[in-house]
Parts: C-alpha cells; sequence; structure tokens
C-alpha cells in the first residue's frame, strides 16, 4: 500500500460514496428492532440497492493505492450496501411455496444467506482502519463458504420441478444469478484493495482484456476436456481491442 501522503485523496469528488450516503463519518450499523432477525430482514430488504459501474470501482481502487482513508470508506458503503442485497435474497427465498423451501439443498442455501446476512448487519460500525481489515477478513470467509451456492439452488430447484413450473424456475435462478453477482464483485473488489497491484488490473477488473485472447483460450481449454469438444470459431485475427472487464477468480462466490 503506498503512503497516503503522496498524493491527495480524491474521494470527496466521488459522487456514487456521497449519493449512497457515505461520508468520512462512521457508518452506524443498522438498527436492531429487539434482536428479532425478521424485523432485520424486512428492514434491510426495504433500502434500495446502490448499482455502481466499473468505472466506480476502478475509481475506488486506484484511491485506495494513494491513501488507506479509502479502504475505510469503501468498508463503511459496503456495510450499508451489503446487508440490503443480502436481505432482498433472504426474502425472495421466503417467497416461494413451502414446499420447494424444505428441499435440503434450497433450504441450506437459504440457512447460508440468512447468517451470512446476520453476520454483516450485526458487525460493529467500521470506524477504524483495524475493523476495516476485520469486516475484510469477514468478506473473505463468507466469499469462500458461499462457492457452492449456484449449484446447490439449481439442484434443488431441479428436484421441485414438479412443484414449481419450468418458468417461474428460470425466472428466479437468472434472478439469483444476478444478485449474487453483484454481491460477489462488491465483496471482492474490496478484497483486492489489500492485495499487491497486478499488471493490466485494477483489483479485479482487467483493464486490458482482449476478446479475441479470451475467446481462443476458451476454446483451446474445451478441446483437451473430456469428451474434448471441437467449437467452431470465426474469430478476425486483426481483431485487438481492448476493453475493462470484471475477472473474478472464484466463479461461484457469494
Amino acid at each position: 500500500m503506498l503512503n497516503g501522503s503522496l498524493l491527495p485523496l480524491r474521494v470527496q469528488s466521488c459522487s456514487w460514496y456521497h449519493s449512497a450516503g457515505v461520508t468520512k463519518t462512521a457508518t452506524p450499523a443498522p438498527a436492531s428492532h429487539g434482536d428479532d432477525f425478521n424485523d432485520l430482514v424486512n428492514e434491510s430488504a426495504g433500502r434500495e440497492a446502490h448499482p455502481l459501474t466499473i468505472p466506480d470501482l476502478m475509481e475506488t481502487y486506484e484511491d485506495s493505492q494513494r491513501d488507506e482513508q479509502a479502504l475505510l470508506l469503501s468498508g463503511q458503503f459496503l456495510q450499508k450496501e451489503l446487508p440490503v442485497r443480502m436481505a432482498k435474497i433472504v426474502k425472495d427465498m421466503q417467497k416461494l411455496p413451502f414446499i420447494v423451501g424444505m428441499n435440503p439443498y434450497v433450504k441450506l442455501v437459504y440457512t447460508q444467506y440468512c447468517r451470512s446476512f446476520e453476520s454483516l448487519v450485526r458487525f460493529p460500525a467500521i470506524t477504524s482502519l483495524p475493523l476495516e481489515r476485520e469486516y475484510t477478513i469477514l468478506l473473505d470467509r463468507l466469499v469462500e463458504e458461499h462457492k457452492d451456492v449456484i449449484p446447490l439452488l439449481s439442484k434443488g430447484m431441479i428436484e421441485c420441478a414438479k412443484h414449481i413450473s419450468p418458468a417461474t424456475i428460470k425466472e428466479f435462478l437468472d434472478t439469483k444469478i444476478h444478485d449474487r453477482i453483484g454481491i460477489r464483485v462488491l465483496a471482492e473488489q474490496h478484497i483486492a484493495l489489500h492485495s499487491e497491484r497486478r499488471e493490466g488490473y485494477a483489483g479485479i477488473i482487467n483493464t486490458k482484456l482482449n476478446p479475441r485472447q479470451l475467446i481462443l483460450g476458451v476454446s483451446q481449454g474445451v478441446q483437451v476436456s473430456s469428451p474434448p469438444l471441437n467449437p467452431f470459431l470465426c474469430v478476425p485475427p486483426s481483431h485487438h481491442g481492448r476493453f475493462n472487464y470484471v475477472c473474478v477468480a472464484r466463479i461461484s462466490a457469494l
């Protein structure tokens, strides 16, 4: 991590921090209503999730390389944002038909999200860098614990096919995959703020992704798979365009 005195931190001009209600003051943890879990879920799920763009995530990464204060602000933002997104998933799973929710795989995933939500919502307000580091350790653990969420949920929904329509299954899984990706990207980008910088990356964002190289790499991989596949590809040899792209190592995280 570079010394914060080298360059001034630019987060004061970062509109997405302020529109999300994050300032340099401490962000309080969500209030508890009599320690009732459902109250906590309802309170968080009733809030609006704050969408971020790749430029937003890249700006946070660059700020973190100049001043550790950006780590604190990022942690405070996630402390407000992740419980909202987790709670919405919990609420959606609570709306499933009872017989579907009792499927062992679906129930396991639901329990995982409930436990993760409670871990996040009850974490102390992030007021210092040591607390931010503890929060990052928590995020890293949760990412690892959720690595099999989608395969488990898919298996459970398939087993419940006679109790729920294919269209409903597709819509539910598509929505959950989208929700999970959003949580995963936010968590892993924050975790990456603590890692050494890699050439061509801003955290988990590949800043020089070449589509042609990616397509050819995947093609070579499936050709040596078992059983081998031989896809027909037509990729112009002169196509060397590059763009920013989120590249998450743990594909099934969160």
